[in-house]
């Protein structure tokens, strides 16, 4: 039974973000595949800046209209100022907005709040999330899946 779980746990996550994803053949100005949905931030800027303060989240986990509006407000990001200079803005806002899916998932800005999170993640909040337990905030993906900056949610 526990492998099964397992096993779902591990499939759902992938067929509902390859259920966002969609291809097409254009690319943006630095040669990304524009509507790629990417399970991996590969941005260098991207990377850097996102990790100063949590892990990058996949371009995947969003719709761009969601990337959209988190980069039009990082002065009030989730309660923090997460301001940056235009021009690494830009580029940021850029690259999340080419590689996350055009379509689904709900207007929240919150990752924790997609249909396909809130169904692959039944129950782990009151098992494992809170003060004194495994994991301090659901928002902490690498407390539960330690490939996750590699593109792996597995267990």
């Amino acid at each position: 039974m526990m492998k099964k779980l397992l096993a779902i746990a591990v499939i759902l996550p992938a067929l509902a973000v390859s259920s966002l994803a969609w291809a097409d053949n254009d690319n943006d100005e630095r040669g990304n595949k524009v509507g790629q949905a990417s399970m991996v931030v590969s941005d260098a800027i991207t990377k850097h800046e996102c990790s100063a303060c949590h892990m990058p989240y996949p371009p995947a986990l969003l719709p761009a209209r969601s990337w959209k509006k988190i980069m039009t407000n990082l002065s009030n990001h989730f309660g923090e100022d997460a301001s940056l200079d235009k021009k690494t803005r830009i580029h940021i806002e850029r690259y999340m907005m080419a590689m996350a899916p055009r379509n689904g998932g709900n207007d929240s800005l919150r990752i924790s709040k997609q249909r396909w999170f809130v169904g692959t993640h039944r129950g782990v909040e009151a098992r494992y999330v809170g003060p004194g337990k495994r994991v301090q905030t659901i928002s902490n993906c690498k407390a539960c899946h330690s490939g996750a900056e590699k593109g792996w949610y597995g267990e």
